[in-house]
């Protein structure tokens, strides 16, 4: 846009994720894991380019396709049905478990660590990611992830004693920083 003197122009992607459907050979198109780590990637990748960001769905969908009906954050339980596209927001029963998928779970993590956060740096050695956060109370934050799905050990530099390490889940761990620098284990997750 800028190339072609559009100025700024907001702009939105409104559908984005990945299906968890089963392929015909019953593997899996992605799973539950590979679904939340290529979302929340997208989320990093994309932060300081678009106005915003929807995913699609937040519930899995009855009666479509199986790519389709897989995209969604979360599970569908079985008697969650409707007869027609018609009566597809009317005919629901309102007591139903949802389990949240593992994508869910992920987005809601990012959230917390990252709500409202200005991504100041991008750093990409090969398959190493380091995408860094400066969050609303001044913390900094590394989302750092593999892209080679294994793990591996990265130096971080850190301006403090200490840090909080957290999986894509939220789950967290107290590390400790020598010399300027905190050593991580990190993996596609």
């Amino acid at each position: 846009l800028e190339q072609n003197s559009c100025g700024h122009i907001p702009l939105f992607i409104s559908e984005t994720g990945y299906s968890t459907n089963l392929n015909a050979d019953g593997t899996f198109v992605n799973t539950e894991v590979q679904q939340a780590k290529y979302e929340l990637r997208d989320w990093a990748r994309l932060y300081n380019k678009v106005s915003g960001v929807t995913w699609y769905n937040a519930i899995e969908k009855p009666q479509s396709d199986g790519y389709e009906h897989s995209l969604g954050h979360i599970k569908m339980h079985t008697s969650y049905k409707f007869t027609t596209e018609a009566d597809e927001e009317k005919e629901w029963v309102s007591d139903i478990p949802y389990e949240a998928k593992r994508v869910y779970l992920a987005i809601a993590n990012w959230n917390t660590l990252l709500a409202n956060s200005e991504l100041i740096q991008e750093n990409i050695n090969g398959s190493i990611y380091d995408y860094v956060f400066k969050t609303p109370d001044d913390r900094t934050v590394h989302m750092l992830w593999n892209s080679d799905d294994v793990t591996v050990n990265v130096d971080v530099t850190a301006n403090s004693s200490g840090a909080a390490l957290y999986d894509m889940y939220g789950n967290a761990k107290s590390l400790n920083s020598y010399g300027g620098y905190i050593t991580l284990k990190i993996s596609a997750e």
